[in-house]
């Protein structure tokens, strides 16, 4: 069995990094005058049979030594008080020295060690516990103390907790504290231990959770759990025994809630515009298109406009360059009629100054010839007249296409 414990603990195991338990010691405790109990990987399993000091062990280890008390209703797992401490240390009250167990002064330990990681650290916790019977059987005072070794020595290895002698006389509490030294935790009271137990191993943020997490292990540890306790019950232990979280911790995962609702009301709403935004683009992509269809269609329009316009344009402009033509043929035509006129205005002076020729017959003829010449006058001016508003009506009308 030895073997297999070393096995189980040999220094290549990957050890947690918790604090986990690997030896119970009990000395001069009960029926026990020096007993170790071996853990593996923080699990120890009892077999005997009934009265052989099950539930003795288990009551030593959980909860006496891990912080002190020692009410009967704790020393008996099934919660009767039947027994106390001066019981496993002395005997009955009404036992004598003959009796199979019977003491009337006795000192004894009980410790737990720990161990953590790797490289393996050890940390054991324990308590002193020393009483004496008194004349009539009264109630017997137990002087206790306590200890908490944090400098890696090992009790049975490393020192005793007796003095040596071949009676293996218990140190007393005195000798214990000079033994341990600056560098450990001595404490004769209950309170002062549980500080120094929560420190060094638990690490909670006050001792009343470690009294919260004993008194539900001291439920579990029932071997009739299930006879009075309700589900609900179980419910209400393990909430109770929940480590209570930092104020800081709690103020920022408040924080934190109330930023994702605030991101969760933000994306939300986010979501109704984005929709809304979507709906309100389709609908002016749809206007842009249908106005866009629309201006397309009056372009098409007014480019087939502009196409006739400009064969208009084209059109008038042809039509002023032949206007234009024939006005200059009408001019030089009209400056011809004006200048034979003014011929026949000289001839006619002159036949009317002379008097060799001033017959009857010439005077008619120049008169004839002088009509002539004034009607085609008339007729040359009507028609550039005629010209000359034609092609400003042209003209205007080319200046309109433009």
């Amino acid at each position: 069995m030895r073997g297999r414990l070393d096995a189980l603990r040999r220094p290549s195991r990957v050890r947690p990094r918790r604090w986990t338990p690997c030896r119970l010691i009990l000395q001069n405790y009960w029926l026990f005058d020096y007993q170790e109990f071996h853990f593996a990987d923080g699990r120890l399993v009892l077999r005997g049979a009934n009265s052989s000091g099950k539930s003795t062990v288990l009551t030593s280890a959980i909860t006496l030594v891990l912080d002190g008390d020692k009410r009967r209703e704790l020393l008996d797992s099934f919660g009767s008080g039947a027994r106390n401490v001066p019981y496993y240390l002395l005997g009955a009250n009404d036992a004598t020295p003959e009796s199979d167990f019977y003491h009337e002064e006795r000192t004894g330990y009980i410790a737990l060690e720990f161990e953590q990681g790797s490289p393996q650290r050890f940390c054991t916790i324990g308590l002193g516990l020393r009483a004496r019977r008194t004349e009539g059987g009264g109630n017997t005072d137990v002087e206790s103390w306590f200890f908490v070794i944090e400098d890696q020595r090992r009790i049975g290895i490393d020192f005793e907790l007796h003095a040596g002698d071949p009676h293996k006389t218990p140190l007393t509490r005195i000798q214990l504290r000079d033994l341990l030294g600056n560098r450990n935790k001595s404490a004769t009271r209950n309170a002062d231990y549980r500080d120094a137990v929560n420190r060094a191993l638990f690490g909670f943020a006050d001792t009343e959770q470690l009294r919260s997490l004993l008194r539900t292990i001291v439920q579990l540890r029932s071997p009739k759990l299930n006879k009075d306790t309700k589900p609900s019950d179980v419910c209400d232990i393990l909430t109770e025994s929940l480590r209570p979280l930092d104020e800081g911790l709690l103020g920022r995962v408040s924080q934190v809630i109330e930023d994702i609702d605030t991101c969760q009301d933000q994306l939300a709403t986010l979501t109704r515009n984005l929709k809304l935004v979507e709906e309100v683009d389709r609908m002016l992509g749809d206007y842009l298109r249908d106005v866009a269809q629309k201006d397309a269609v009056r372009y098409r329009r007014a480019a087939a406009e502009l196409v006739g316009l400009e064969k208009s344009f084209a059109s008038l402009e042809e039509r002023i360059t032949q206007q234009a033509a024939t006005l200059e043929v009408v001019e030089g035509e009209l400056a011809e009629l004006d200048r034979r006129e003014q011929g026949d205005t000289e001839r006619r002076r002159t036949l009317q100054q002379n008097e060799a020729y001033a017959g009857q017959e010439e005077l008619v003829r120049s008169e004839q010839v002088l009509t002539r010449a004034s009607g085609l006058s008339t007729q040359a001016e009507g028609a550039l007249r005629e010209t000359t508003e034609r092609l400003e009506q042209d003209l205007v009308q080319a200046a309109a296409l433009t």
